[in-house]
């Protein structure tokens, strides 16, 4: 009867390539999906910034103008403006019968200061034509936000009764490993609660 010799232990060279070639693979989907789910968090975290912009603007926007005297609502078109002024109601007058008002306000899209209208990315910075919303009221502006898009406040009467308000800021995400500029779009309906017609 014949034995076999007892055959060394350990592994062939082709049992060592095949494992580390298994483990390769392994790893490498391990890092296509840890560097995938940071890139989703950072976008995500991104677009609740820019929606918390979008909120503070329309919180602050939609304060005010519920408060305006609706015949003190002006803008440069009814149908679409990225200005808006008006006076808020601050009393009232019972020895005149009539409302206190308070300053004019205004709300308004403008070009950022290291930009230039001109279709071209000025501070380059990845955006073109960027803006912010200022809020003025006695000539002196206040800086609701910047990151705000080309155009980024759009402000429409609606049937008399108040404003609708749309605005568009924006944000940076990284796609197919280049990062790119991202826009949301944030609106409400204002209804101002003083006086009976909106004039222009």
């Amino acid at each position: 009867m014949q034995t076999l010799a007892a055959r060394p232990r350990g592994l062939t060279l082709v049992e060592v390539a095949v494992s580390t070639f298994v483990f390769s693979i392994a790893v490498a989907i391990a890092l296509t999906a840890g560097v995938n789910m940071n890139r989703a968090a950072t976008d995500g975290m991104q677009y609740s910034h820019i929606s918390t912009i979008g909120s503070t603007v329309l919180d602050r926007l939609a304060e005010d103008i519920a408060d305006a005297d609706l015949n003190t609502i002006t803008m440069p078109n009814p149908a679409g403006s990225q200005t808006v002024t008006f006076q808020r109601v601050t009393g009232y007058n019972q020895t005149t019968g009539s409302l206190t008002l308070s300053a004019a306000i205004t709300y308004l899209w403008r070009i950022d200061p290291s930009e230039l209208p001109n279709g071209l990315d000025d501070d380059g910075n990845g955006v073109i034509d960027e803006g912010q919303i200022v809020r003025n009221e006695n000539g002196v502006d206040v800086i609701l936000s910047d990151h705000i898009a080309f155009n980024g406040l759009t402000l429409v009467l609606t049937n008399g009764r108040g404003v609708e308000a749309t605005v568009r800021p924006y944000y940076f995400a990284t796609e197919s490993g280049a990062r790119v500029v991202r826009t949301g779009e944030f609106r409400t309906m204002i209804t101002a609660r003083n006086g009976v017609n909106v004039g222009n």
